[in-house]
């Protein structure tokens, strides 16, 4: 009996090492579809994430990034003045973007495929909801960005 149940325990085992864990259908779309990337919710998976947030501050080390992941939010009412977001990102493998998220669509501002590693990027306020999301597929690198502080 004990020899069976380590046999069914050990297959057990081989089975979830052999399927592994990673990135769903699901978060594997949400690099190319518009309509997933302004859901106020994220999805995301990562291999490895090492990050350090600050108010004004993302800085952060990834491996195998899939999916959907914000990294700056704010809430602008009423509009006033405007704000810049700069930075850089070395991407290794695999595609990665940022993207400005308003309540009157999505916009890339960075495209690892563009060959480029430093971006600014400087909008004028208006009211509504404002998100900073990173958008990758199977990306690994790093990334270090500046963010406005909560619009005044």
């Amino acid at each position: 009996m004990k020899k069976f149940l380590a046999g069914l325990l050990t297959a057990v085992f081989c089975c979830g090492l052999l399927s592994g864990c990673g990135p769903s259908d699901f978060q594997l779309a949400m690099y190319d579809a518009e309509d997933k990337v302004l859901m106020a919710a994220d999805s995301y998976f990562y291999k490895k994430h090492i990050k350090h947030v600050t108010d004004t501050r993302y800085e952060a080390d990834f491996t195998d990034f899939t999916g959907a992941d914000t990294i700056w939010d704010s809430n602008n009412d009423p509009a006033d003045g405007e704000f810049t977001i700069e930075g850089s990102v070395q991407v290794t493998e695999g595609g990665f973007r940022l993207v400005l998220v308003s309540s009157s669509g999505a916009e890339v501002f960075f495209d690892a495929a563009d060959g480029k590693e430093d971006f600014s990027i400087t909008k004028d306020l208006s009211s509504g909801r404002w998100r900073v999301k990173m958008l990758a597929k199977e990306a690994s690198g790093s990334i270090d960005i500046l963010l406005p502080g909560t619009p005044s």
